[in-house]
């Protein structure tokens, strides 16, 4: 007996039609190949999946930097003596600077 009928026996006839179907079996490697390898593999779109979260994190710590930045814009702009006197630690001559900071 031939090794291949040797394989062909150890399933049953109604699924050996189906494993030796030539069109099902293109079809199965053809998405197989799909899945793992090449540009739209499942590791690749994992990877994608990933950095993407990561830039979108990135993207939100850059718009609270962003808005803390306006605050204090607009902090300088409307009292520029408290602002330099509490960031830079500015003060007069005879005069003591005390910054009390809150804890978060």
């Amino acid at each position: 007996m031939k090794p291949a009928q040797k394989f062909s026996q150890l399933f049953p006839k109604s699924v050996r039609k189906y494993l030796f179907n030539r069109y099902l079996a293109a079809s199965a490697i053809f998405l197989l190949t799909f899945l793992f390898f090449g540009q739209y593999s499942l590791k690749t779109q994992w990877k994608l999946r990933k950095a993407e979260q990561r830039l979108q994190q990135d993207k939100d710590y850059y718009q609270q930097e962003i808005d803390r930045a306006w605050k204090e814009k607009r902090d300088l702009e409307q009292n520029t003596e408290k602002y330099a006197r509490e960031k830079y630690k500015m003060s007069r001559k005879d005069e003591e600077v005390f910054i009390f900071e809150d804890e978060k």
